[in-house]
Parts: structure tokens; C-alpha cells; sequence
């Protein structure tokens, strides 16, 4: 008998021959979208294959020896098919000097309303006089909340589309990358003026079950259950997050248990194992391959239904491939059904790749299914406690997976993530049978109040166990700043220990030792290049935020919003401050020590002497005879007057205007217009991103 230990790894997962040269092209095409890349490695595949065909007709030696080698002319198809779908899936670029000032009509795809504004997805079909348009997705933002408007509907507006960009904040999240995945590239705001005007309505099948889903949301908001166990029952059972606040986000993360608000593989097989309890007398029929095939059937619709979800995707394909191989008498390999679940999803939807939510999914499926099996078996022989420690083994695992990917998008790790979820996953079963109850009371106009106090219950002890959790000290660590490259490191590092548990021999720890000391050595000269202290002016729809900071320690100055929301501001640059070491961080109106000083309308910070041209406390400098020496004069949202007067005021001696991100974009214009003809030195930060200025 084999060793299977010694069995190679292509042997044992086929389909990797496909994914990892499929997700190479997708990764090459987002470097060089060339279209002829892929069809050269399309042709020096077909060479390749051929030329081995005509050598292997020699002998059966020759046709044995040969035989790896055709895994070259695989690749190089899989690399091309890959490359190819990402170029197909590319939105297309408008010409938008032709479309701008015209009437355009859409199709609303998705809609979300929030804080009295609304976001949607519109797909381009034509112009108001019946002209066709180029099939493109926009996102659409709203000053104000139309209910009326749902999915499928066509709507009118005046044109103005715009580039999406990015804010320009350092470390910021790539926003651009990440609508640019959804095939969004052109983005557009409708003011207090202008409004969406209904013209008809022509709806897609998906359109549909997102108007259905809406509609069971707005009944499970009809019924008696508190506002969080409504938000919690539309995450876990219709794929609708939205309504969960940042705050629970933020709570559920760092304890260890985010995954519980977002649809996953547990969901999957809850609710097919509840299908197939229900398709139970068709075996007495000896029916059991369509039972397996209803099953299928209903989880593909319940896919659809939630939006299709990469995690729910991932889970249903992976449900499938098993499914077929015992429909059909064969044996199902769970990691090759896994690399198979992947290279689907790949292939109709390749921005997938550079998904976190794909990443985690399937990071954490395969660390399972590779090092889950050793784990279990290593469990004591006592049930109860077998199913604890196996319970255990798999919290740890499914931690240890992602933690650096979780540091990496989420720059925070929760430290107490396994006794977390064995406290909690136990019980998510019974939540789910309660809520998908509840779901089909409600979907029936039924409410029976003692189901809805009972979830009620659960998500409130869930809530307590939560803030308790987070509230403990050493419960998450938090400010973690982690490269791509760091994670490739420690990914190269699971994948050599999974070889040596298969193996056993000294090659892979080697590797390992290798690879942890690159890392090390990465980490040290990343944080020997970034700076420790310096002044940042951030760019913001709402305010100008100043921040300066030394060693860890930060100061923020907004000399234009008394509401300035401190945590939203914490949370969108999360990534700077864990970047830079920030581990305190106070908003300030006044503040006098030896490495800051602030008295508005001036301050000193960074280094750098600020001016606020704002309100109009700026005009005292007409009582100053002697010329006064600012590097940056920050202009804004307040500023309403003629800039010429600032100069002349302060005498030329204002280094740089530096334009606030928040300034009107009419007012922007003028003022831009007026430096430029004056001659004097401008920052505009909206359209050239923050102001950085470091020392190291």
C-alpha cells in the first residue's frame, strides 16, 4: 500500500494545477492589462501541449517520464484564463465630456438608505432622448432618502459623473480598488437640488429577490423584537449587514467573533441540513439522489436570495462538488472540492481574489481541512471531552489561520478569540432554527411573542458577554501595522509546518526558520523607515482635521467643527495610527506644552507655524506691525472671503495655502482661480490629497 504521506501534493489536489495559475493571471492582469499577454501564454500552451503529444509517441517510457510535464501547458491555459476574465470583467471607461450635462437613465441594482443620505448602484442604459449608453455600474449618492425608490426601477438624472478617487489620507483604505472591483469606476453626488426621477421599471431576477429581501427585512422590523435582534436576524439569515452599527463591528472583532454577523459556511450547512430533514421521505421512495439534488437546488436559491456572498458561494460549491461525487459512486476530496469552489468563484467574479471576506473564507476552510484532521485525531477517547477539545482545536486553528490577515486589513488581533467561540458557536444552531422561525412567521404575517423574546435574550447575553469581553484588559491587541509581504511570510510558514506534519523530515522546518527570520528582519527595517513624528492636515468632507504627533502621542486640532466625530475619525485611520505607533490620541482647542502650541486662530505644530483662515479671528494680524511668518495658512470650510485679503494682511509672508478637503467645490474653484492669478503657493487638498510633513 502508498504511502500517503509521500503521495505529491498535485496528486492529492488536482485543482490546484488551475487556481494558483489562475489567481497568477488575475494578480498579473491588475500590472500589465495588455490582451496580449494571454494570448501568447494561450499559444505557448497549445506548443507545449503538442510538442509533448508528438514526444511521447515514442515508447511508454518516454509517455511515463513525460507525464509531469504536462502540467506546464495546464498552467500557462489557467494562467491565460485567468488573465482573460479579469480583462472581460474590467469596467468599461466612459467618455464622460460627452455624457456630463446630459439626461442619463439607469437601473438601480442596489440600494441602501442611511443617516438621512442614500448610496445605490446604477447600471448606465441609455440618455433621456433614447440614445444608448455604454453598460456601466456608477455609484450614486443622495443628500436626502427617496423610500420609494427600489431595485429594478430606471431613473433619470443629470450627468456628472466623476472619477471615483481616493480621499488621499496616508495609509487609507484603497476605496478606488475596492469599487474599482465591483466594476464601479465613475461615481456621482446628487445635491439638495437635483433628484432621481422614476421613469419605469425593468427588473432583473436578482433585482427581484433583493426587493423581496427588503421586503422581509421592513416586516421583520414590523414585528416586536428589539432593534439589535432585528439587525442581528437580517445579517445571519438574509445577508444584509448594513444595519449592524460600527460600534457591535468594532466590539465583535475584537473579541473574536465577527464572523458570527456575516453569512458563512456554518449558515450554509445549517439551513441545508434543515432542507434535507425536510426531503427525508424521499428516501423511503428510494429517491435519495433527487433529495440530494432538492437540496442543492435550494441552497443555490438561498445563494441568490442573500446575494450571492463569496462565503456562502464558497460553501454551496463545496456542497455541491461533495454532493456529485456521491451521486456518482466517487470519492470526494474536501480540499480539492475546496480549490474547485474557489476556481469557480475565480472565474465568473475574478476581483474576488483581493476580497478580505474571500481571504478569510477560504484561508480559514483549508487551515481546517489541513490541520483540523491531526488535531482531532489527537483528542482524548472520551466523548465529552473529545468534542471540547475538537471544539477547541478548531477555534485555535481557524484564529491562528487568520490572524495576520486579520492584523492586516483590521490591525487588530483578539486574543481571546478561542474561549470566546467555544462559548458561542455551541449555541449559533439554535439561534439560526429560531430565526429562520421567526423569518417564516413573519414572511406569514404571524408573531408569536414568546420566539421573539427568546431571541431577544440571546442577542442580549451575547451583547453582555461581548462588552465584558472587550472590556477586560489583554482581551485584544489593538494598533498592529502589517505588511502584505509580512503575511505572505507567515502564509509560507503554515504552508511549511503543513508540510512537515505530512512529511516529517527537517527540509520544511527549515523553511520555516528561513522565512520567520525574513520576516523579522522585514518588521525591523519597516519600522526603521517610518517616521515618529510629523503634522498631517487630513482630508475630509466635513472638517479639517490637524494632527500632530511624536512617540506614540497625538494631538488633533479642527479649527472648523465644534461636532467633530473623534471615533469615526479614529476608525478611518485606523491604518496611519498603527502605521506610525499612535497609541494616544486627544482632541484639543487650546494646548500650550514644549512640542505643541495651539491658541486659535495659530498654532505650532510638527514643527510648522499654522494660521486657520476661517471665521475671521485670522484679522487680528492688522494689529501686528512686524511681518508675521507662517508656513501654512489652512483655508477653511468658514472662509468666505477674498484670499488677496489674507496676503495682504500677513504681508506675503504665508508660505503655503493649503485649500481644506471640505471647502465648497464652487468656492474651491474661485479661491484656486484667485491664488493662481496672484501668484501665490497652493495645497488643494481634494484634489491633491493630505498634507504630510515628517521628521525623521
Amino acid at each position: 500500500m502508498a504511502d500517503s504521506s509521500r503521495t505529491p501534493l498535485l496528486a492529492t489536489v488536482p485543482m490546484l494545477r488551475i487556481l494558483v495559475p489562475m489567481a497568477c493571471g488575475i494578480v498579473a492582469f491588475e500590472h500589465c492589462g495588455s490582451p496580449v499577454a494571454p494570448i501568447a501564454a494561450a499559444v505557448v500552451a497549445a506548443a507545449v501541449f503538442v510538442a509533448l503529444k508528438v514526444a511521447a509517441r515514442r515508447s511508454l517510457e518516454r509517455r511515463q517520464a513525460l507525464r509531469p510535464l504536462h502540467t506546464v501547458p495546464i498552467a500557462l491555459a489557467a494562467m491565460s484564463i485567468g488573465w482573460c476574465a479579469a480583462l472581460v470583467q474590467q469596467p468599461a471607461t466612459l467618455d464622460t465630456g460627452r455624457i456630463n450635462g446630459t439626461v442619463a437613465v439607469g437601473r438601480i441594482d442596489m440600494i441602501s438608505f442611511r443617516d438621512f443620505s442614500a448610496v445605490a448602484n446604477v447600471t448606465l442604459l441609455q440618455r433621456g432622448n433614447g440614445a444608448p449608453l455604454p453598460h456601466s455600474i456608477i455609484r450614486l449618492s443622495t443628500s436626502g432618502c427617496d423610500y420609494s425608490l427600489r431595485q429594478g426601477q430606471l431613473v433619470a438624472f443629470k450627468a456628472d459623473l466623476q472619477p471615483v478617487r481616493n480621499m488621499g489620507n496616508p495609509d487609507e483604505t484603497d476605496f478606488a480598488a475596492l469599487l474599482r472591483q465591483q466594476g464601479i469606476i465613475y461615481a456621482q453626488h446628487i445635491g439638495p437640488g437635483q433628484r432621481l426621477i422614476k421613469v419605469g421599471c425593468a427588473p432583473t431576477l436578482l433585482n427581484k429577490l433583493g426587493n423581496a429581501r427588503t421586503t422581509m427585512m421592513r416586516r421583520i422590523a414590523s414585528g416586536h423584537t428589539q432593534q439589535g435582534t432585528q439587525d442581528f436576524v437580517a445579517a445571519l439569515l438574509l445577508g444584509d449587514d448594513s444595519l449592524i452599527d460600527s460600534d457591535t463591528r468594532r466590539d465583535f472583532a475584537n473579541a473574536g467573533i465577527a464572523h458570527v454577523l456575516a453569512l458563512s459556511g456554518l449558515h450554509v450547512g445549517l439551513i441545508g441540513l434543515v432542507v434535507w430533514w425536510l426531503l427525508m421521505p424521499l428516501d423511503y421512495v428510494r429517491l435519495k439522489r433527487l433529495r440530494l439534488a432538492l437540496t442543492l437546488v435550494a441552497l443555490a436559491a438561498f445563494d441568490m436570495f442573500t446575494g450571492l456572498q463569496p462565503s456562502v458561494v464558497r460553501a454551496t460549491v463545496m456542497t455541491a462538488f461533495v454532493t456529485v461525487a456521491v451521486m456518482m459512486g466517487r470519492k470526494a476530496s474536501p480540499l480539492n472540492s475546496l480549490a474547485a469552489a474557489a476556481t469557480l468563484t475565480l472565474l465568473f467574479s475574478p476581483s474576488a481574489l483581493h476580497n478580505a471576506g474571500f481571504q478569510l473564507s477560504y484561508t480559514t476552510v483549508a487551515a481546517l481541512l489541513v490541520f483540523g484532521r491531526r488535531t482531532a485525531n489527537a483528542a482524548t477517547r472520551s466523548t465529552l471531552a473529545y468534542r471540547i477539545g475538537t471544539l477547541a482545536a478548531t477555534s485555535a486553528i481557524a484564529s491562528l489561520s487568520t490572524m495576520m490577515l486579520t492584523a492586516h486589513y483590521f490591525h487588530s488581533i483578539p486574543l481571546l478569540a478561542v474561549p470566546v467561540n467555544m462559548l458561542i458557536l455551541p449555541t449559533i444552531p439554535a439561534f439560526m432554527v429560531g430565526g429562520i422561525a421567526y423569518v417564516t412567521l413573519c414572511a406569514t404575517g404571524l408573531d408569536f411573542a414568546w420566539l421573539g423574546k427568546a431571541l431577544d435574550a440571546y442577542c442580549q447575553a451575547m451583547r453582555w458577554l461581548v462588552d465584558g469581553l472587550c472590556a477586560m484588559p489583554g482581551s485584544h491587541a489593538e494598533g498592529l501595522w502589517v505588511t502584505s509581504a509580512e503575511v505572505a511570510i507567515y502564509f509560507g510558514i503554515m504552508c511549511c509546518m503543513a508540510l512537515w506534519l505530512k512529511r516529517r523530515n527537517r527540509t520544511p522546518l527549515l523553511c520555516a526558520a528561513a522565512l520567520l527570520a525574513a520576516g523579522v528582519a522585514h518588521a525591523a527595517v519597516e519600522a526603521w523607515r517610518t517616521p515618529q513624528s510629523g503634522l498631517v492636515v487630513f482630508n475630509s468632507f466635513d472638517s479639517t482635521p490637524i494632527m500632530a504627533f511624536s512617540h506614540g502621542n497625538a494631538v488633533v486640532w479642527v479649527p472648523d467643527n465644534d461636532t467633530f466625530d473623534m471615533q469615526r475619525f479614529t476608525d478611518a485611520n485606523s491604518g496611519f495610527m498603527a502605521h506610525h505607533g499612535i497609541r494616544q490620541l486627544r482632541l484639543v482647542g487650546e494646548l500650550h506644552n514644549p512640542e505643541a502650541l495651539i491658541k486659535p486662530p495659530y498654532a505650532h505644530l510638527g514643527g510648522k507655524r499654522l494660521v486657520a483662515i476661517g471665521h475671521g479671528r485670522w484679522k487680528h494680524a492688522q494689529r501686528v506691525r512686524t511681518r508675521l511668518q507662517i508656513d501654512m495658512a489652512v483655508v477653511t470650510r468658514q472662509f468666505h472671503s477674498d484670499i488677496g485679503i489674507v496676503d495682504s494682511l500677513y504681508a506675503g509672508g504665508i508660505g503655503t495655502y493649503v485649500i481644506s478637503g471640505a471647502a465648497y467645490a464652487s468656492e474651491r474653484k474661485v479661491l484656486m482661480e484667485r491664488c493662481s492669478k496672484l501668484g501665490l503657493r497652493t495645497h488643494d487638498i481634494a484634489t491633491q490629497g493630505a498634507v504630510e510633513v515628517y521628521d525623521r
